[in-house]
């Protein structure tokens, strides 16, 4: 219990230095959604704290540890399916900072009422680059 309330409040440390709070362009009753960077969302990964990580790239040899491809024209029902919850912590992202998938895929959940969304803007290349850990990307647990 002493871990998993250390590791929530260095998560929250964590986030609170590297996520950055931008108004949401989704509508007026989003909450805002904000950006976290390399170091942040490895911490995320590696705690206990409950997160949906979605790869907005729709074809993909490899993705982050537990990430689920999801592009953002997906159908509703392949959307829910990754994301029940609209009040858990879900982190987007794609290739990169030239990338919009990921801010594309943001939007439409805020749109949809989700209200915990961040996105990972540096994407799938800075992950790499920076020697994260990478999975190949399994089709059959696609949702």
């Amino acid at each position: 219990m002493t871990r998993h309330i250390m590791l929530l409040a260095l998560v929250s440390i964590l986030s609170v230095s590297t996520v950055t709070a931008e108004p949401s362009k989704a509508s007026a009753d989003a909450h805002s959604q904000g950006t976290v960077n390399t170091e942040a969302l490895a911490a995320i990964i590696n705690s206990d704290v409950p997160v949906v990580i979605l790869d907005a790239r729709p074809k993909t040899p490899a993705t982050i540890p537990g990430a689920k491809q999801v592009v953002p024209e997906a159908p509703l029902d392949i959307l829910t399916a990754a994301a029940p919850d609209k009040n858990a912590l879900i982190i987007t992202y794609c290739s990169g900072p030239q990338c919009q998938l990921s801010n594309r895929l943001a939007t439409r959940l805020l749109k949809l009422g989700y209200t915990n969304v961040i996105e990972y803007p540096e994407g799938f290349s800075a992950w790499r680059k920076a020697g994260k850990p990478i999975q190949p990307f399994d089709a059959s647990k696609k949702p």
